[in-house]
Protein backbone atom coordinates (compact mmCIF):
# COMPACT_ATOMS: atom_id res chain seq x y z
CA UNK A 1 0.00 0.00 0.00
CA UNK A 2 2.72 2.34 1.12
CA UNK A 3 4.67 2.00 -2.47
CA UNK A 4 0.95 2.43 -4.34
CA UNK A 5 0.69 5.89 -2.71
CA UNK A 6 4.61 6.62 -3.53
CA UNK A 7 4.01 6.06 -6.84
CA UNK A 8 0.76 7.78 -7.11
CA UNK A 9 2.45 10.97 -5.37
CA UNK A 10 5.60 10.48 -7.80
CA UNK A 11 3.08 10.66 -10.65
CA UNK A 12 2.03 13.95 -9.64
CA UNK A 13 5.41 15.33 -9.27
CA UNK A 14 6.26 14.44 -12.85
CA UNK A 15 2.99 16.76 -13.97
CA UNK A 16 3.52 19.44 -11.84
CA UNK A 17 7.24 19.16 -13.66
CA UNK A 18 6.75 19.36 -17.02
CA UNK A 19 4.03 21.99 -16.31
CA UNK A 20 7.49 24.29 -17.13
CA UNK A 21 7.51 23.14 -21.06
CA UNK A 22 4.07 24.31 -21.74
CA UNK A 23 3.23 27.61 -20.29
CA UNK A 24 6.95 28.84 -20.40
CA UNK A 25 8.31 31.58 -22.49
CA UNK A 26 9.79 30.68 -25.65
CA UNK A 27 13.53 29.58 -25.77
CA UNK A 28 15.91 28.59 -28.40
CA UNK A 29 16.75 24.82 -28.32
CA UNK A 30 20.28 24.59 -27.05
CA UNK A 31 20.71 21.33 -25.58
CA UNK A 32 23.96 19.69 -26.74
CA UNK A 33 23.35 17.27 -29.51
CA UNK A 34 26.06 14.68 -28.84
CA UNK A 35 25.98 11.27 -30.83
CA UNK A 36 25.81 9.05 -27.58
CA UNK A 37 22.54 11.33 -26.43
CA UNK A 38 20.10 8.24 -28.04
CA UNK A 39 17.15 9.28 -25.09
CA UNK A 40 16.92 12.61 -26.86
CA UNK A 41 13.54 12.87 -29.14
CA UNK A 42 14.36 14.87 -31.89
CA UNK A 43 12.01 15.98 -34.22
CA UNK A 44 12.53 13.27 -37.03
CA UNK A 45 12.55 10.28 -34.64
CA UNK A 46 8.71 12.15 -33.25
CA UNK A 47 7.74 12.88 -36.42
CA UNK A 48 8.26 9.16 -37.69
CA UNK A 49 6.60 7.70 -34.53
CA UNK A 50 3.59 10.01 -34.55
CA UNK A 51 2.91 8.67 -38.54
CA UNK A 52 3.81 5.42 -37.50
CA UNK A 53 1.38 5.34 -34.91
CA UNK A 54 -1.16 8.07 -35.36
CA UNK A 55 -2.22 6.70 -38.59
CA UNK A 56 -4.62 3.86 -39.44
CA UNK A 57 -4.25 0.35 -41.36
CA UNK A 58 -4.51 2.37 -45.06
CA UNK A 59 -2.04 4.88 -43.75
CA UNK A 60 -4.10 7.56 -43.83
CA UNK A 61 -3.82 9.98 -40.61
CA UNK A 62 -6.31 8.81 -37.97
CA UNK A 63 -9.00 10.46 -36.61
CA UNK A 64 -9.14 12.41 -33.10
CA UNK A 65 -12.66 10.37 -32.49
CA UNK A 66 -14.10 6.93 -32.13
CA UNK A 67 -16.92 8.19 -33.84
CA UNK A 68 -16.34 8.17 -37.59
CA UNK A 69 -19.59 9.57 -38.52
CA UNK A 70 -18.98 13.30 -37.06
CA UNK A 71 -18.42 16.32 -38.86
CA UNK A 72 -15.61 16.92 -36.45
CA UNK A 73 -13.37 14.16 -37.21
CA UNK A 74 -10.15 16.00 -38.91
CA UNK A 75 -6.87 13.84 -39.00
CA UNK A 76 -3.96 15.39 -36.59
CA UNK A 77 -2.09 18.03 -38.30
CA UNK A 78 0.73 18.54 -36.55
CA UNK A 79 3.21 22.20 -37.07
CA UNK A 80 6.05 20.56 -36.67
CA UNK A 81 7.97 23.94 -37.23
CA UNK A 82 6.60 24.16 -33.25
CA UNK A 83 8.48 21.75 -31.96
CA UNK A 84 10.77 22.05 -29.28
CA UNK A 85 12.53 19.06 -27.04
CA UNK A 86 13.31 19.38 -23.37
CA UNK A 87 15.75 16.98 -21.74
CA UNK A 88 15.10 15.76 -18.75
CA UNK A 89 17.25 13.05 -16.16
CA UNK A 90 14.14 10.41 -17.13
CA UNK A 91 15.06 10.96 -21.12
CA UNK A 92 13.07 13.71 -22.47
CA UNK A 93 9.91 15.19 -24.38
CA UNK A 94 8.49 17.28 -27.19
CA UNK A 95 5.97 19.89 -27.43
CA UNK A 96 3.88 20.79 -30.68
CA UNK A 97 1.31 23.95 -30.50
CA UNK A 98 -1.95 22.55 -31.66
CA UNK A 99 -4.78 24.85 -33.37
CA UNK A 100 -8.10 24.71 -31.72
CA UNK A 101 -9.04 26.07 -28.26
CA UNK A 102 -10.92 24.28 -25.66
CA UNK A 103 -13.16 27.04 -22.98
CA UNK A 104 -15.35 26.91 -20.38
CA UNK A 105 -18.70 29.18 -19.46
CA UNK A 106 -18.79 30.11 -23.10
CA UNK A 107 -15.32 31.47 -23.42
CA UNK A 108 -12.58 30.03 -24.96
CA UNK A 109 -9.75 30.58 -23.04
CA UNK A 110 -7.57 27.27 -23.14
CA UNK A 111 -5.19 26.06 -25.78
CA UNK A 112 -3.61 22.95 -27.03
CA UNK A 113 0.02 20.85 -27.43
CA UNK A 114 1.02 17.36 -28.20
CA UNK A 115 2.92 15.75 -26.03
CA UNK A 116 5.65 13.45 -27.04
CA UNK A 117 7.65 11.86 -24.57
CA UNK A 118 10.83 9.44 -24.67
CA UNK A 119 12.25 7.58 -21.66
CA UNK A 120 16.08 5.59 -21.54
CA UNK A 121 14.65 2.88 -22.25
CA UNK A 122 13.56 4.14 -25.82
CA UNK A 123 10.04 4.15 -25.14
CA UNK A 124 7.70 6.54 -26.50
CA UNK A 125 4.18 8.06 -26.21
CA UNK A 126 2.37 10.67 -27.39
CA UNK A 127 -0.90 12.86 -25.95
CA UNK A 128 -2.77 15.73 -26.64
CA UNK A 129 -2.68 17.99 -24.14
CA UNK A 130 -5.65 20.23 -23.56
CA UNK A 131 -4.73 22.87 -21.25
CA UNK A 132 -7.07 25.32 -19.49
CA UNK A 133 -6.06 27.88 -17.04
CA UNK A 134 -8.23 29.22 -14.57
CA UNK A 135 -10.55 32.40 -15.73
CA UNK A 136 -9.66 34.72 -12.87
CA UNK A 137 -5.80 34.11 -12.85
CA UNK A 138 -5.59 34.39 -16.88
CA UNK A 139 -7.74 37.55 -16.34
CA UNK A 140 -5.37 38.72 -13.46
CA UNK A 141 -2.06 37.65 -15.39
CA UNK A 142 -3.27 37.63 -19.24
CA UNK A 143 0.08 35.02 -19.82
CA UNK A 144 0.41 31.83 -17.52
CA UNK A 145 3.66 31.63 -15.75
CA UNK A 146 5.27 28.46 -14.85
CA UNK A 147 5.45 28.87 -11.22
CA UNK A 148 2.36 30.14 -10.45
CA UNK A 149 -0.35 28.50 -12.58
CA UNK A 150 -3.71 28.30 -11.56
CA UNK A 151 -5.24 25.72 -14.01
CA UNK A 152 -6.22 22.11 -15.45
CA UNK A 153 -4.50 20.22 -18.10
CA UNK A 154 -6.35 16.71 -19.56
CA UNK A 155 -4.53 14.35 -21.19
CA UNK A 156 -6.46 12.97 -24.82
CA UNK A 157 -5.19 9.88 -26.90
CA UNK A 158 -5.21 9.64 -30.40
CA UNK A 159 -8.92 8.80 -30.88
CA UNK A 160 -9.41 12.19 -28.28
CA UNK A 161 -10.39 10.09 -25.74
CA UNK A 162 -9.65 11.10 -22.12
CA UNK A 163 -6.95 9.30 -20.84
CA UNK A 164 -6.34 11.54 -17.22
CA UNK A 165 -6.00 14.82 -16.42
CA UNK A 166 -3.95 17.52 -13.68
CA UNK A 167 -5.18 20.28 -11.38
CA UNK A 168 -3.04 23.00 -10.50
CA UNK A 169 -2.93 25.47 -7.94
CA UNK A 170 0.04 28.46 -8.13
CA UNK A 171 2.20 25.92 -9.73
CA UNK A 172 1.83 23.07 -7.86
CA UNK A 173 -0.38 19.33 -8.81
CA UNK A 174 -3.75 20.05 -6.17
CA UNK A 175 -5.63 17.20 -7.91
CA UNK A 176 -6.27 14.19 -10.43
CA UNK A 177 -8.39 13.80 -12.71
CA UNK A 178 -9.24 10.72 -14.13
CA UNK A 179 -12.06 9.04 -16.94
CA UNK A 180 -14.65 7.39 -15.12
CA UNK A 181 -15.23 3.34 -15.19
CA UNK A 182 -18.48 3.53 -18.20
CA UNK A 183 -17.38 5.99 -21.26
CA UNK A 184 -20.06 7.63 -22.33
CA UNK A 185 -21.13 6.78 -25.91
CA UNK A 186 -22.54 10.59 -26.22
CA UNK A 187 -20.05 13.81 -26.75
CA UNK A 188 -19.86 13.49 -23.08
CA UNK A 189 -17.77 12.05 -20.36
CA UNK A 190 -17.95 11.79 -16.41
CA UNK A 191 -14.62 11.91 -14.95
CA UNK A 192 -14.04 11.25 -11.37
CA UNK A 193 -10.42 12.77 -9.23
CA UNK A 194 -8.57 10.96 -7.34
CA UNK A 195 -5.20 11.12 -5.83
CA UNK A 196 -3.69 9.56 -2.86
CA UNK A 197 -1.73 12.21 -0.67
CA UNK A 198 0.45 12.48 2.17
CA UNK A 199 -1.67 14.76 3.89
CA UNK A 200 -4.48 16.11 2.29
CA UNK A 201 -7.24 18.60 3.03
CA UNK A 202 -9.49 18.35 0.17
CA UNK A 203 -13.19 19.27 -1.76
CA UNK A 204 -15.28 17.83 -4.72
CA UNK A 205 -16.75 20.09 -6.81
CA UNK A 206 -18.22 19.06 -10.11
CA UNK A 207 -17.75 21.03 -13.32
CA UNK A 208 -17.10 21.07 -17.16
CA UNK A 209 -15.72 22.04 -19.94
CA UNK A 210 -16.13 22.61 -23.73
CA UNK A 211 -12.35 20.04 -25.57
CA UNK A 212 -11.28 21.64 -28.77
CA UNK A 213 -13.45 19.68 -30.76
CA UNK A 214 -16.59 21.78 -28.98
CA UNK A 215 -17.56 18.08 -26.97
CA UNK A 216 -18.80 18.85 -23.40
CA UNK A 217 -16.68 16.84 -20.96
CA UNK A 218 -18.24 16.76 -17.57
CA UNK A 219 -16.21 16.11 -14.80
CA UNK A 220 -16.13 16.14 -10.74
CA UNK A 221 -12.61 17.22 -8.92
CA UNK A 222 -11.23 16.73 -5.49
CA UNK A 223 -9.11 19.82 -5.20
CA UNK A 224 -6.44 19.39 -2.09
CA UNK A 225 -3.97 21.10 -0.28
CA UNK A 226 -0.87 19.11 0.60
CA UNK A 227 1.95 19.10 3.24
CA UNK A 228 4.47 18.78 0.71
CA UNK A 229 5.81 21.26 -1.19
CA UNK A 230 8.01 19.40 -3.82
CA UNK A 231 7.73 20.24 -7.66
CA UNK A 232 10.04 18.20 -8.85
CA UNK A 233 10.03 14.72 -10.94
CA UNK A 234 10.27 12.84 -8.23
CA UNK A 235 13.70 11.24 -7.92
CA UNK A 236 14.58 12.42 -11.46
CA UNK A 237 14.60 16.09 -10.31
CA UNK A 238 12.96 19.13 -11.85
CA UNK A 239 12.41 19.65 -15.63
CA UNK A 240 13.65 23.17 -17.22
CA UNK A 241 11.53 25.52 -18.84
CA UNK A 242 11.51 24.59 -22.18
CA UNK A 243 9.89 27.13 -25.62
CA UNK A 244 6.47 28.55 -26.46
CA UNK A 245 5.04 28.13 -30.06
CA UNK A 246 3.18 30.56 -32.04
CA UNK A 247 -0.05 30.78 -33.85
CA UNK A 248 -3.34 29.88 -32.65
CA UNK A 249 -4.62 27.67 -29.60
CA UNK A 250 -1.12 26.05 -27.62
CA UNK A 251 0.88 28.12 -29.95
CA UNK A 252 0.40 31.47 -28.22
CA UNK A 253 0.76 29.59 -24.75
CA UNK A 254 -2.37 31.53 -23.46
CA UNK A 255 -2.50 35.38 -24.10
CA UNK A 256 -4.21 38.40 -22.89
CA UNK A 257 -6.53 38.14 -26.03
CA UNK A 258 -7.77 34.76 -24.89
CA UNK A 259 -8.83 36.14 -21.07
CA UNK A 260 -12.33 35.91 -20.50
CA UNK A 261 -13.70 39.53 -20.01
CA UNK A 262 -14.54 40.80 -16.37
CA UNK A 263 -17.84 41.44 -14.87
CA UNK A 264 -19.73 44.40 -15.22
CA UNK A 265 -20.07 45.86 -11.52
CA UNK A 266 -23.37 47.70 -10.55
CA UNK A 267 -23.48 51.25 -10.89
CA UNK A 268 -20.06 51.15 -12.35
CA UNK A 269 -20.81 53.76 -14.49
CA UNK A 270 -22.20 56.62 -12.73
CA UNK A 271 -19.60 59.34 -11.63
CA UNK A 272 -17.64 59.23 -8.66
CA UNK A 273 -18.62 61.16 -5.53
CA UNK A 274 -16.78 62.87 -2.73
CA UNK A 275 -17.53 60.73 -0.02
CA UNK A 276 -16.65 63.31 2.73
CA UNK A 277 -19.07 65.34 1.53
CA UNK A 278 -22.00 62.65 1.92
CA UNK A 279 -21.17 61.95 5.39
CA UNK A 280 -20.97 65.43 6.45
CA UNK A 281 -24.71 65.80 6.16
CA UNK A 282 -25.28 64.02 8.90
CA UNK A 283 -23.98 66.87 11.22
CA UNK A 284 -26.58 68.85 10.44
CA UNK A 285 -29.06 66.65 12.64
CA UNK A 286 -27.70 66.76 16.37
CA UNK A 287 -26.65 63.18 18.03
CA UNK A 288 -28.98 63.53 20.72
CA UNK A 289 -32.11 62.43 20.33
CA UNK A 290 -31.45 60.87 16.95
CA UNK A 291 -32.15 57.12 15.95
CA UNK A 292 -29.08 55.41 14.00
CA UNK A 293 -29.29 52.78 11.66
CA UNK A 294 -25.98 50.75 9.55
CA UNK A 295 -27.76 48.76 6.44
CA UNK A 296 -25.46 46.57 4.26
CA UNK A 297 -27.12 45.48 0.41
CA UNK A 298 -25.78 43.03 -1.72
CA UNK A 299 -26.69 42.46 -5.49
CA UNK A 300 -25.90 38.87 -5.94
CA UNK A 301 -24.12 38.20 -9.09
CA UNK A 302 -26.27 36.17 -11.84
CA UNK A 303 -26.28 32.58 -10.83
CA UNK A 304 -24.33 29.44 -12.49
CA UNK A 305 -21.25 32.12 -13.26
CA UNK A 306 -18.11 31.39 -11.63
CA UNK A 307 -16.78 34.71 -10.10
CA UNK A 308 -15.66 37.72 -12.47
CA UNK A 309 -16.41 35.65 -15.42
CA UNK A 310 -18.86 37.27 -17.78
CA UNK A 311 -21.62 39.73 -16.76
CA UNK A 312 -22.81 40.61 -13.27
CA UNK A 313 -20.35 37.75 -12.08
CA UNK A 314 -19.45 39.47 -9.10
CA UNK A 315 -22.33 41.66 -7.56
CA UNK A 316 -21.95 44.40 -5.16
CA UNK A 317 -21.89 45.26 -1.09
CA UNK A 318 -22.83 48.23 -0.75
CA UNK A 319 -23.37 50.48 2.71
CA UNK A 320 -26.71 52.83 4.06
CA UNK A 321 -26.12 54.94 6.97
CA UNK A 322 -29.61 56.56 8.24
CA UNK A 323 -29.64 59.30 10.97
CA UNK A 324 -33.11 60.50 12.29
CA UNK A 325 -34.57 63.14 14.16
CA UNK A 326 -37.78 64.33 15.09
CA UNK A 327 -39.42 63.04 11.51
CA UNK A 328 -36.52 64.86 9.71
CA UNK A 329 -34.06 61.70 8.31
CA UNK A 330 -31.35 61.82 6.25
CA UNK A 331 -29.64 58.52 4.41
CA UNK A 332 -27.00 58.15 1.99
CA UNK A 333 -26.01 54.67 0.44
CA UNK A 334 -22.57 54.46 -1.11
CA UNK A 335 -20.04 51.88 -2.62
CA UNK A 336 -16.36 51.31 -2.96
CA UNK A 337 -15.42 50.41 -6.73
CA UNK A 338 -12.41 50.81 -8.88
CA UNK A 339 -11.41 53.59 -10.83
CA UNK A 340 -10.87 51.79 -14.37
CA UNK A 341 -12.46 49.52 -16.80
CA UNK A 342 -11.77 46.31 -18.67
CA UNK A 343 -9.35 44.12 -17.29
CA UNK A 344 -7.67 47.29 -15.13
CA UNK A 345 -10.83 46.92 -12.82
CA UNK A 346 -8.87 44.09 -11.24
CA UNK A 347 -6.67 46.47 -9.85
CA UNK A 348 -7.01 50.19 -9.92
CA UNK A 349 -7.52 53.32 -7.98
CA UNK A 350 -10.24 53.93 -5.75
CA UNK A 351 -13.57 55.74 -5.95
CA UNK A 352 -16.70 55.87 -4.23
CA UNK A 353 -20.23 55.62 -5.81
CA UNK A 354 -23.72 57.08 -4.95
CA UNK A 355 -25.85 53.53 -5.04
CA UNK A 356 -29.01 55.01 -5.41
CA UNK A 357 -31.13 52.75 -7.63
CA UNK A 358 -29.29 50.41 -6.30
CA UNK A 359 -31.33 47.15 -6.93
CA UNK A 360 -30.27 44.53 -3.80
CA UNK A 361 -31.61 40.83 -3.07
CA UNK A 362 -30.60 40.84 0.27
CA UNK A 363 -29.98 43.53 3.31
CA UNK A 364 -29.34 43.27 6.96
CA UNK A 365 -29.33 46.66 9.67
CA UNK A 366 -27.95 47.21 12.96
CA UNK A 367 -29.01 49.96 15.28
CA UNK A 368 -25.98 51.75 16.61
CA UNK A 369 -25.29 54.44 18.97
CA UNK A 370 -23.86 57.71 17.98
CA UNK A 371 -20.16 57.29 18.11
CA UNK A 372 -19.79 54.11 16.39
CA UNK A 373 -22.21 56.02 13.80
CA UNK A 374 -19.77 59.13 13.75
CA UNK A 375 -16.71 56.27 13.26
CA UNK A 376 -18.70 54.25 10.56
CA UNK A 377 -18.89 57.23 8.61
CA UNK A 378 -15.44 58.84 9.31
CA UNK A 379 -14.03 55.33 7.80
CA UNK A 380 -16.19 56.52 4.49
CA UNK A 381 -15.10 59.85 4.35
CA UNK A 382 -11.56 58.66 4.16
CA UNK A 383 -11.87 55.21 1.91
CA UNK A 384 -8.67 52.92 0.75
CA UNK A 385 -6.50 53.89 -1.89
CA UNK A 386 -6.70 51.18 -3.89
CA UNK A 387 -9.12 48.46 -4.89
CA UNK A 388 -8.39 45.17 -5.54
CA UNK A 389 -11.10 42.30 -6.94
CA UNK A 390 -10.08 39.59 -4.52
CA UNK A 391 -7.83 41.46 -2.07
CA UNK A 392 -9.84 44.55 -1.12
CA UNK A 393 -13.31 44.98 -3.10
CA UNK A 394 -16.60 46.53 -2.17
CA UNK A 395 -17.17 43.86 0.40
CA UNK A 396 -14.28 44.56 2.33
CA UNK A 397 -14.70 47.90 2.17
CA UNK A 398 -18.55 47.44 3.88
CA UNK A 399 -17.35 44.73 6.32
CA UNK A 400 -14.63 47.00 7.71
CA UNK A 401 -16.65 50.26 8.06
CA UNK A 402 -18.94 48.35 9.54
CA UNK A 403 -16.29 46.74 12.19
CA UNK A 404 -14.85 50.22 12.41
CA UNK A 405 -18.42 50.64 14.36
CA UNK A 406 -18.12 47.61 16.09
CA UNK A 407 -20.51 45.79 13.94
CA UNK A 408 -19.38 42.21 12.51
CA UNK A 409 -21.22 41.14 9.89
CA UNK A 410 -22.05 37.65 8.93
CA UNK A 411 -19.52 35.56 7.06
CA UNK A 412 -18.71 37.28 3.77
CA UNK A 413 -15.75 35.16 2.70
CA UNK A 414 -16.29 32.87 -0.47
CA UNK A 415 -14.52 30.84 -3.06
CA UNK A 416 -13.62 33.21 -5.77
CA UNK A 417 -11.60 30.28 -7.84
CA UNK A 418 -9.03 27.65 -8.17
CA UNK A 419 -7.45 28.24 -4.29
CA UNK A 420 -8.47 31.74 -3.97
CA UNK A 421 -10.58 32.69 -1.22
CA UNK A 422 -11.98 36.76 -0.17
CA UNK A 423 -14.32 38.56 0.46
CA UNK A 424 -17.63 38.79 -2.02
CA UNK A 425 -21.42 39.46 -2.64
CA UNK A 426 -22.29 36.32 -2.89
CA UNK A 427 -20.74 34.99 0.06
CA UNK A 428 -22.46 38.19 2.12
CA UNK A 429 -25.47 37.12 0.77
CA UNK A 430 -25.54 33.69 1.46
CA UNK A 431 -24.47 34.18 5.46
CA UNK A 432 -26.96 37.46 5.38
CA UNK A 433 -29.60 34.34 3.95
CA UNK A 434 -28.62 32.35 6.89
CA UNK A 435 -28.85 34.67 10.14
CA UNK A 436 -33.01 35.27 8.95
CA UNK A 437 -34.98 36.24 11.69
CA UNK A 438 -32.02 36.28 14.41
CA UNK A 439 -31.14 39.35 12.63
CA UNK A 440 -32.85 42.33 11.08
CA UNK A 441 -32.86 41.08 7.70
CA UNK A 442 -34.62 41.36 4.32
CA UNK A 443 -34.18 38.71 2.40
CA UNK A 444 -37.12 39.57 -0.27
CA UNK A 445 -34.66 42.81 -1.81
CA UNK A 446 -35.66 45.36 -2.79
CA UNK A 447 -34.41 49.31 -4.54
CA UNK A 448 -32.11 51.49 -2.50
CA UNK A 449 -34.10 54.80 -2.31
CA UNK A 450 -32.90 58.26 -3.51
CA UNK A 451 -29.85 59.52 -1.39
CA UNK A 452 -29.82 62.71 0.13
CA UNK A 453 -26.41 63.34 -1.82
CA UNK A 454 -23.71 65.92 -0.89
CA UNK A 455 -23.55 69.10 1.97
CA UNK A 456 -20.92 71.86 1.34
Amino acid sequence: MQRFILHKFQNFLFAAAFLSGLISCRKDLSLDQRAENQDLLNKDEAKEWIARNFTDTTGQPKKLSAKEDTAKNKSLDVPWDRYTVTRTTEGSYGLIGLDGQPGQYRYQTGYRKLLITKDHRNSVAAYILEILPDGLYLQRKGKPSRKDFYGRIFFYDQHYQLVKGYLYTNGKVAGEIQPSAQKSKQQKQDIRVDRTPVTEYCSWNEDNYVNAKGELVVYAERNCTYTSNSDGMGNAGSIPPSGDYTGSGGGSGGSSDSAPPVSDLPDENKPKIDPAAYMKCFGTLPDAGSKMTITVYVEEPAPGLPFNLGPNSVGHTAIGLTKTYKGQSITQVVGFYPDASGKDKMHAPSKILDNTDLEYNVSITYSVIASDFSKIAAFISRPPATYDLTEYNCTSFAYNACLAGGIKLPDPIGNMGMGTEGMMPAALGGSIRKVGLAGDTNVKGGTVAKTHGPCN
